[in-house]
């Protein structure tokens, strides 16, 4: 009985190290199983997340061709108005039949004299038209604040000598007017 005993026990020990391992095999399953469902959550959200992103692109994507198109059409309507403006130019240019022909009142004016000056930086007081010569036709409009220098003065009209593109002074190559009462001279 003794043996049977000592049988027994051997067996249990046999057998509690192998049902001790089959039990940490059945926990480390259960682990698994809380990692894997733990994973396919987050996956979800990410998921979810992923889409919530998708429609904010295709949101931003439609934004930007219609910022697109408002661009698109804004630069079509500034060709435009280049176009009838030198349409109109084009007109007013072919206007005058008797382009050689001098007014009266111009005769007046003989008695004027060229006006010469220290050379000063002027500007303009608003949007003025820019003459081919004193009392001539008008070339171009130059926008308010636009920065020239001048010399010369002829009754109420100021030559332009050179003017500032991007804080650059040019030289005017060709005759170029304007009306005082349009410029204010600046200050040092």
């Amino acid at each position: 009985m003794r043996y049977f005993l000592l049988v027994v026990v051997f067996t249990f020990t046999l057998w509690g190290d192998e049902i001790q391992r089959i039990e940490s095999i059945v926990k480390d399953i259960e682990e698994l199983r809380k990692q894997y469902d733990a994973s396919l959550e987050q996956h979800q959200k990410d998921s979810e997340k992923i889409k919530q992103y998708e429609q904010v692109i295709k949101s931003l994507k439609i934004k930007i061709k219609n910022q697109e198109k408002l661009l698109k059409n804004k630069e079509n309507k500034n060709k435009k108005t280049v176009k009838t403006k030198k349409c109109i130019y084009e007109i007013k240019k072919n206007d005058n039949k008797f382009p050689n022909l001098v007014m009266k009142h111009t005769q007046k004016d003989s008695t004027v004299q060229i006006e010469y000056f220290t050379a000063s930086a002027f500007r303009l007081r608003h949007d003025a038209p820019i003459y081919n010569d004193v009392k001539g036709s008008v070339i171009a409009t130059w926008e308010a604040k636009t920065s020239f220098t001048s010399n010369q003065r002829f009754g109420k009209w100021i030559k332009i000598t050179g003017y500032f593109t991007n804080r650059v002074w040019h030289s005017a190559e060709k005759e170029l007017w304007v009306h005082s009462e349009d410029v204010i001279k600046r200050q040092k």
